[in-house]
């Protein structure tokens, strides 16, 4: 197969995209079909040089060139009733146009509000679907320097609640800390926490039942996690971790079923009514 890259073309034209000739040199040729400049020029708006336009082109043109390679071995290999796409393409396009009208019917129609009461009413239904796979944890960490000089002063205070310890302790975050992280006091999956301190716990479930924090050191920082609450793989999602986890995604999902049903069912009746459409059965 003799496939024609025009180098010299490609020398004498820059990085910008000029308009394309009336009689517009090919770059490259595979059968009868010609690769153009004007079919590259977008490609090379962020080529640095000439060299780099080359490598692009030349990459592009050897990938037009292998795709119009397959297609004529399809053409001349693959037998006449499998040669036949168009029924397959029209049938693609109109379920494409299908799709995109129902995303946008959805979009236009979908009540996206999910109340308590449906959110307890699925947690009673369906507390199979709500069984936690993960360990999960409420927890506080802070991330301070190994030559931090009140190191352990923070670890007296950073479990407490007195009124006295939590000023303190904010005024350490705002001051030395690398990071404080309270996580907005939502659950969070224990293997994210301990991903953040680096630190491997081979039996997680022994540990959340026999401590209450982790301090952990590397080479230059000192971790201490404060672990306020925990739920352990098996247990029942919490309420918050299970509602935007499982329950308003579930919800939405038949909602969305429920309203693609109801379009198709009333515009059904509707266009038979209007003698839009008519079934002539035997």
């Amino acid at each position: 197969m003799h496939i024609c890259v025009a180098i010299a073309f490609l020398l004498l034209i820059g990085c910008t995209n000029p308009s394309p000739a009336p009689e517009e040199k090919p770059i490259a040729r595979a059968f009868n079909q010609y690769l153009y400049w004007s079919d590259v020029a977008d490609l090379l708006m962020d080529a640095k040089n000439r060299e780099d336009s080359f490598k692009i082109i030349q990459s592009f043109a050897q990938k037009w060139a292998k795709r119009n390679i397959l297609l004529e071995l399809a053409h001349k290999n693959l037998p006449d009733e499998q040669l036949e796409v168009s029924k397959e393409v029209e049938e693609y396009k109109n379920s494409l146009l299908i799709y995109r009208y129902q995303q946008a019917y959805i979009a236009q129609n979908l009540d996206t509000f999910v109340s308590e009461n449906e959110i307890d009413e699925y947690y009673q239904q369906h507390q199979q679907e709500l069984i936690l796979t993960e360990n999960i944890v409420k927890a506080f960490l802070i991330q301070v320097p190994r030559t931090f000089n009140q190191l352990q002063r923070l670890k007296a205070i950073y479990k407490s609640e007195k009124i006295k310890d939590i000023k303190q302790l904010d005024l350490i975050c705002n001051k030395y800390a690398y990071q404080c992280n309270d996580f907005k006091n939502e659950w969070i999956s224990f293997d994210k926490i301990l991903d953040l301190i680096s630190l491997k716990i081979n039996n997680q479930t022994d540990y959340l039942k026999n401590n209450q924090s982790i301090e952990h050191a590397d080479s230059n920082f000192v971790y201490l996690v404060h672990i306020k609450d925990f739920k352990l793989a098996g247990d029942i999602m919490p309420k918050e971790w299970g509602a935007k986890r499982v329950v308003i995604p579930n919800v939405l999902m038949k909602r969305k079923l429920k309203l693609l049903e109801d379009l198709e069912n009333k515009s059904f009746e509707d266009f038979l009514n209007k003698n839009k459409i008519e079934f002539y059965y035997p």
